[in-house]
């Protein structure tokens, strides 16, 4: 029998132990739903109508949509071309790689994004993350050759370390390899855009789109447009006409690279045609879009119809605002192919070949995953942030909806796809797809459409790109950041707003970023604005409203009935917690009027003790001679202001802490407590406690006892249901009750109202001499006419 108990035990025992493992080893709900196979033809039908969305818009597409897609498709792909060209350059790729990004990311998206407006392909901030990402792992490699020239032929040797081909060295390596600074440069944006869709890919997995929120509007302006600066700094040498500068990447980076173009100005090393350029160019860019503001206005006009034989009212807009960007990569083109920039006396630096053809097919390189991990990590918080962003305002300005966990799943295959067709990290354009949007595009298909005529592009009309001067490019990179700059106006209305904290996290931001770089900016960014709340929540705002707040306010009170004289509400506005417990009770006491007074727990002095048992003899022969009822003669000085009344603290301490036996008792701290004689209630507004901690709880339970102690009785009021559950697991209700919350604030002004001043509660195991004696000295000061205050001492 023993033995079968003993058994049943020990194998009740493996299968608690199993069951541990178990649930250690099952992965979260997040991760179970998602690997979780669909088991019924519904729930087939509902996973790919979710996770393929191009199901859900092919089928409810309509055919008066056509013509706007398609014409909306051609202008977003007129915008990609200079875009994509340009952009490249800030990734220090070829300029034929932008166009790839533009094409293959974009057809994966449409097949399973969400949004209808989003224009995908190459964006300035994630293009020049990318090119320092690529500089890092250049600068690593001792390849810094590269920056200043794709042609530069390396060879690998077997240890797997790269080797420049020079001239002298004709190696068998060089002959078999084949291989160019190019190639090297586009397989570690490869592998960085394959590492940035997984991470999105995962995020989405996981559903951890929430990490966006520690990227607040203040913070996202601050960072874009610092590294609008870093884009702007990056260009000068496409304006110059150097096909480098030695400046190192990172720490100061924007800083060294103007000192080092200051100094190639002023020695006068600068190529004066490319500089021309650029200035006609941006005056092109400029004029040209003066030209759309004013055509994008409507125009009231008379026109006459034959019909009614009688003119009409109609209001006239251009359909589509002019591009340009094309109409400068065009004129520049043809000004370059005629004039002959690249041959002497110009130099200028030109587009170069370009091939043609589609993009070939591309896999990452091992090797170059622990130099890009974290770069790809900084890339997919910065891209999932935007274009979320952007989605979410387009889907709420067209009325529609958007799937968050959706749409970094595409985000992830998009970067991932792309990856294996020479494509770089893609993200959201702001200014395409408000193009996309304002040239009538209705769904996807738009991105379908400017892929089709992209492709169309770099397979038969590349070529026409090759005389193409990169000071072109340059300037429309410029032109295109004016609406970044513009968000310096953000900090006008956060001042305005009276935001002063959004101000401080984007004038840091701005800051960190353009001084430290665009990836530590980042970071500085995110734990500056994580402190920020956090010292909002330790040092939070809190209020008090008494009787007359009622009549002239206009606040939320207003909704409550007026309480009688001797009641504050006082709303204190942040979860109470361990950070802010001790913020909680000295803005109680100074609001309220009632300050808290403790002795300095420290062993008293020799002159003290003497003095004290001298006292204490004096008080026993009095008690004695019954010539006076104890603790009569110990009652308060009457005290005119607060400093009188601070002179007499530790006289009064003293006097009660003769009473007890023991003289070693007075290291104890008493408690003291100044009260206005018209308070009787505190109604403490619970509503804006998100969340009580332990420390929280025992903060409202010794508000609770202390200020009952001297007659105010502390009322909680509209207190949310997991903060009430706390406070009975934590024991509040054991120590003080139920009877001091309350329901709503109404609730607590109504039980205000006919309540008197509570009687002092004291401590059961006080000695009982003490209790005569602060008794005595509160109906003497109660009693007194000339006190404005009354202190109660307390063990």
């Amino acid at each position: 029998m023993e033995e079968r108990e003993r058994r049943q035990s020990s194998s009740a025992s493996g299968l608690r132990k199993l069951a541990r493992v178990k649930k250690l080893l099952t992965p979260p709900e997040p991760v179970r739903s998602a690997l979780m196979p669909p088991r019924t033809g519904k729930e087939w039908r509902s996973f790919f109508l979710v996770h393929l969305p191009i199901l859900q818009w092919v089928w409810h597409y309509q055919w008066r949509y056509l013509l706007p897609d398609f014409i909306s498709g051609v202008t977003v792909a007129v915008m990609h071309i200079p875009q994509g060209l340009a952009y490249a350059l800030l990734a220090e790729l070829h300029p034929v790689i932008g166009l790839y990004t533009s094409i293959v990311p974009a057809i994966f998206y449409a097949i399973f994004g969400t949004s209808k407006h989003l224009s995908i392909g190459t964006f300035a901030v994630v293009c020049l993350m990318v090119g320092n990402s690529i500089i890092k792992v250049l600068e690593a490699l001792d390849l810094e050759i590269c920056l200043e020239n794709d042609g530069v032929e390396l060879f690998v040797n077997g240890s797997g370390r790269y080797g420049v081909c020079d001239e002298a060295g004709g190696s068998s390596l060089c002959e078999a390899s084949n291989f160019t600074c190019g190639d090297l440069k586009l397989n570690v944006a490869v592998t960085l855009s394959f590492m940035t869709g997984c991470i999105m890919f995962l995020m989405g997995l996981l559903q951890l789109g929430f990490f966006t929120i520690f990227l607040s509007e203040s913070l996202v302006s601050g960072y874009t447009t610092g590294a609008a600066v870093h884009v702007f700094t990056s260009q000068l040498r496409h304006v110059i006409g150097v096909k480098s500068l030695d400046v190192p990447s990172g720490i100061l980076q924007v800083p060294l690279t103007w000192y080092e173009v200051l100094k190639l100005v002023f020695k006068g090393t600068v190529n004066t045609a490319s500089v021309v350029i650029t200035i006609v160019a941006i005056v092109i860019l400029v004029v040209i879009k003066l030209l759309n503001k004013f055509l994008s206005k409507p125009l009231r006009c008379s026109v006459f119809s034959f019909k009614d034989k009688r003119f009409h009212t109609k209001t006239l807009k251009w359909p589509i605002p002019i591009p340009g960007a094309i109409v400068v990569v065009i004129l520049g083109t043809a000004v370059s192919y005629g004039a002959k920039f690249s041959a002497p006396p110009f130099n200028v630096t030109l587009v170069g070949d370009i091939p043609t053809g589609p993009p070939s097919f591309s896999l990452l390189e091992p090797r170059f995953v622990p130099s890009v991990i974290q770069d790809a990590f900084t890339i997919a918080i910065v891209t999932v942030t935007v274009s979320i962003s952007m989605a979410k305002l387009f889907a709420k300005q067209y009325k529609y909806a958007i799937d968050s966990t959706q749409e970094l799943i595409a985000y992830g295959v998009m970067n991932i796809g792309g990856s294996l067709f020479s494509s770089f990290v893609s993200s959201a354009s702001l200014s395409r797809s408000v193009i996309q949007a304002n040239s009538g595009g209705k769904t996807q298909l738009v991105s379908l459409v400017s892929s089709l005529i992209l492709m169309v592009v770099i397979t038969a009309l590349s070529f026409l790109f090759e005389p193409l001067p990169r000071a072109v490019l340059a300037s429309t990179i410029w032109v295109a950041l004016y609406g970044m700059f513009t968000q310096v106006l953000d900090v006008y209305k956060y001042v305005k707003w009276s935001s002063f904290s959004d101000v401080l996290i984007w004038l840091v931001v701005f800051l960190s970023t353009v001084l430290l770089g665009v990836d530590l900016g980042l970071g500085v960014g995110v734990a500056f604005s994580l402190m920020v709340v956090i010292v909002r929540t330790v040092l939070p705002h809190s209020s008090i409203f008494i009787r007359e707040d009622w009549k002239h306010s206009r606040s939320f009170i207003q909704n409550f009935e007026e309480p009688g004289s001797g009641v504050l509400l006082y709303r204190f506005h942040a979860p109470l917690c361990f950070l802010n417990v001790a913020v909680f009770r000295k803005n109680m006491e100074i609001l309220t009027e009632v300050e808290h007074f403790e002795k300095d727990k420290e062993e008293p002095g020799c002159l003290q003790v003497l003095w004290l048992k001298l006292f204490h003899r004096y008080k026993r022969c009095r008690a004695k001679d019954g010539n006076t009822s104890r603790g009569s003669n110990f009652r308060v000085p009457s005290a005119a202001n607060t400093s009188s009344l601070f002179r007499t603290m530790s006289f009064q301490a003293a006097v009660n802490v003769d009473i007890v036996e023991d003289i070693e008792d007075i290291s104890s701290t008493p408690t003291q407590l100044r009260v206005k004689k018209d308070l009787h209630t505190i109604i403490v507004d619970c509503a804006p406690f998100g969340f009580l901690d332990i420390a929280g709880v025992k903060a409202l339970e010794q508000a609770v006892v202390d200020f009952n102690t001297c007659g105010i009785q502390v009322l909680l009021a509209a207190m949310r249901e997991g903060n009430r559950d706390m406070l009975e697991r934590a024991g509040f209700y054991e120590t003080c009750g139920k009877e001091w919350l309350f329901p709503s604030i109404q609730d607590a002004v109504q039980h205000a109202k006919h309540e008197t001043r509570l009687v002092p509660m004291l401590n059961d195991s006080t000695a009982s001499v003490e209790d005569e004696v602060a008794l005595a000295n509160t109906n003497h000061v109660q009693s007194t006419e000339s006190s404005s205050v009354s202190v109660i001492n307390l063990e």
